[in-house]
């Protein structure tokens, strides 16, 4: 099968970057052929992750660390997480059609072309803008794995922002015993708070 070329108005095709430390602009860019195994999304929403997208753009961290080899300047990839509306699809391509909405890790961007296998599937019903904590619940997730979350076990959670509060719910999930959460300074264990009984928490299951 040959491949399928598709088009877009280049003024309508734009994405967030940060061309310098501490600057923000929207530019246009241009897609990527629609090759075998990809499809092409309208970005729907994306969310904004704050604590790692201001350390990119204010340049926060130290040389050679992980953010030093992954980020510099202009730097052309922001965000990584959105949902999107697929538009198009290869002729190649069989688990996704058009009008049907994807959660992908990728940056501030009115359009894409992926491959369909980093792609996930927004189940019927899902709020398309709550789908957006799909990244972020998958971080968490990683390290409940990592942490061992089981029922039993006692859990401190140091952090209360997005993914500390993701991580609260695994925790909650698992049914650990106890979970701390502590709500402090750098350095200042002084209102460590601690839940004996965690209250339930909402949570959905996925195989994606």
């Amino acid at each position: 099968m040959g491949r399928v070329a598709l088009t877009i108005r280049p003024e309508r095709v734009r994405r967030i970057i940060f061309p310098e430390k501490g600057a923000v602009a929207l530019e246009t860019f241009d897609l990527p052929v629609l090759s075998a195994g990809h499809i092409r999304i309208r970005t729907r929403y994306s969310l904004m992750s704050i604590g790692t997208e201001t350390t990119i753009l204010h340049q926060r961290y130290d040389p050679g660390t992980h953010f030093a080899r992954m980020f510099s300047f202009p730097q052309l990839q922001t965000g990584v997480q959105a949902i999107g509306e697929v538009e198009a699809v290869h002729s190649t391509v069989s688990e996704f059609k058009p009008g049907e909405f994807v959660f992908m890790r990728m940056a501030h961007g009115s359009h894409q072309v992926l491959p369909a296998d980093r792609c996930s599937a927004v189940p019927a019903g899902i709020d398309l803008k709550s789908a957006c904590w799909c990244g972020l619940a998958k971080t968490a997730f990683r390290a409940a794995w990592a942490g061992r979350f089981e029922a039993g076990a006692h859990v401190l959670i140091v952090g209360a922002g997005p993914v500390g509060q993701m991580a609260l719910r695994w925790a909650t999930a698992s049914g650990c015993d106890s979970v701390g959460s502590p709500m402090f300074r750098p350095l200042d264990f002084s209102t460590l708070k601690r839940e004996a009984r965690p209250p339930a928490m909402p949570v959905t299951s996925s195989n994606n």
